[in-house]
């Protein structure tokens, strides 16, 4: 599972700048809730974690598309892997 961490990394972005957030994990897809009124600041905040990794993404340096750098997108905002 490449996306091991995924909703942990988006949790903290939102929890950053105040916005609370409900996390519903699915088996084929995860859900995140947040206050009515708020939706639009947590869709912004949702869409600068998605280019900050494509930025990641892009400045492995070769040019070819791969896979989201993993421990690079979550080391971003402070979150470790263990084990």
């Amino acid at each position: 599972m490449e996306a091991v961490g995924f909703m942990a990394v988006l949790a903290k972005a939102l929890a950053e700048r105040g916005i609370p957030a409900n996390v519903v994990g699915g088996w084929w897809h995860d859900h995140l809730f947040v206050p009515v009124g708020r939706e639009e600041e947590a869709v912004a905040c949702l869409e600068r974690v998605a280019r900050d990794a494509r930025d990641a993404r892009d400045a492995d340096g070769d040019g070819k598309k791969k896979g989201v750098s993993e421990r690079r997108v979550t080391e971003g905002y402070g979150i470790s892997k263990s084990g």
